[in-house]
């Protein structure tokens, strides 16, 4: 190694190892050049060799998934202050203790009475009766299946199950950086500003917001789907909300999953679906309307299955949003094209109970803290279901 002039530095290509003669004549600086071109062309060619696209289906494609710091547990960024799983129990407070046995055929588990797993809280390691037979810890100690990230034709990344997987099973925990609605604006101006289009924005409560932009685990890559196989539940840890992808159907080993995004458009702008579903809307968040020729063949009236009750709008202050000109690349629309939304366009995409995520048209700036500024959002009901 030598120090060496910035001026004789340059970017090789294929084309300078061309013609350089036999080295037997010229000055001593030809012949090392010479030797310097030889050695960089066989350093090219590896290089080369190394970075051929590889099959479009294959695990790994020639495009790499987007890069991000991975994280086991959701991060809370200051002021945040990490909840305790057993804050309950540090205020002296009674913690819900359920009455499951470690004899019983399946405690805590999908068949039992477990009071605990019926209101989606999971049992402390500590109290609970069932000890290290409680099967109600899925969260705490991350009971994930095989998981693996892979390209699809015209949706990007996705994410699929290398087991079989039966309906009501844990699948993963969606992770990352919990903010509160300050820091949460002030990201999206941030955003906005540098004209970024990829968003991991989900509201567990009013005052929280996970973004798993920057950490986060794989769940951040799951797609949209009119019939998914796949939805996200709020559970309760001690005092901590957690939010966990279920499967609501059986689902094939190699098979993608998806839930259900809800995307709701107030405006003109429409979010089309590539989702591919036999029952495909067409749009990201419309039901699906089966044509005249369909609701004859099942034997009912034209229209009756479009028309159904409406569901109210309600007007909300500062509500907090994102934006909807997503990549379709990325999760949460790395399945969808979305076309270019008018001003004042105002979209989102409704979670679990409680759980909502919101998308915005990137025209519409975030309005400070106490201003007057209302959004439009369409309300969501939410069926209270018994977990598995």
């Amino acid at each position: 190694m030598a120090w060496l002039n910035r001026k004789r530095m340059y970017l090789y290509q294929h084309e300078d190892s061309e013609n350089l003669g036999d080295g037997k004549t010229g000055s001593t600086m030809d012949k090392k050049y010479r030797r310097a071109m030889i050695e960089a062309s066989k350093i090219f060619q590896i290089l080369e060799s190394t970075n051929l696209p590889r099959p479009y289906g294959s695990l790994s494609s020639s495009k790499a998934a987007p890069i991000y710091t991975k994280i086991k547990s959701n991060r809370y960024v200051a002021p945040l202050k990490q909840p305790s799983v057993n804050r309950r129990q540090l205020d002296g407070i009674e913690d819900s203790v359920c009455r499951c046995q470690p004899d019983d055929d399946d405690p805590c588990g999908p068949t039992s009475a477990c009071l605990n797993r019926a209101i989606f809280m999971e049992c402390s390691a500590k109290t609970c009766p069932a000890k290290e037979r409680c099967s109600n810890q899925r969260f705490t100690k991350r009971m994930y299946p095989a998981l693996e990230v892979r390209s699809f034709a015209n949706k990007g990344f996705g994410l699929v199950a290398l087991d079989d997987l039966q309906s009501g099973q844990f699948v993963i925990e969606y992770v990352g950086e919990v903010i509160n609605s300050e820091e949460f604006e002030r990201r999206v101006k941030t955003m906005q500003a540098t004209k970024e289009e990829n968003y991991y924005f989900l509201t567990v409560e009013p005052d929280l917001t996970i973004d798993a932009g920057s950490k986060g685990n794989m769940s951040r890559f799951i797609n949209h789907s009119c019939e998914p196989n796949c939805e996200t539940q709020k559970w309760t840890i001690g005092e901590t909300r957690v939010i966990g992808l279920f499967a609501i159907t059986n689902i094939k080993a190699g098979e993608e999953l998806t839930f259900n995004y809800n995307l709701e458009s107030l405006g003109n702008s429409k979010s089309a679906c590539l989702c591919g579903a036999q029952k495909c809307s067409g749009y990201i968040g419309e039901k699906y309307r089966p044509s005249k020729k369909d609701e004859i063949a099942a034997g009912k009236n034209p229209g009756e299955l479009i028309n159904g009750r409406k569901k109210k709008v309600q007007v909300r202050k500062t509500k907090k949003a994102i934006f909807s000109n997503r990549s379709t690349k990325e999760h949460l629309t790395n399945s969808t094209i979305t076309t270019q939304p008018a001003d004042n366009d105002v979209v989102l995409i409704p979670a679990p109970p409680s759980t909502i995520v919101d998308l915005i048209d990137a025209s519409v700036s975030i309005p400070p803290s106490g201003s007057n500024s209302t959004v439009v959002i369409k309300s969501e009901m939410v069926d209270d279901t018994t977990p598995q």
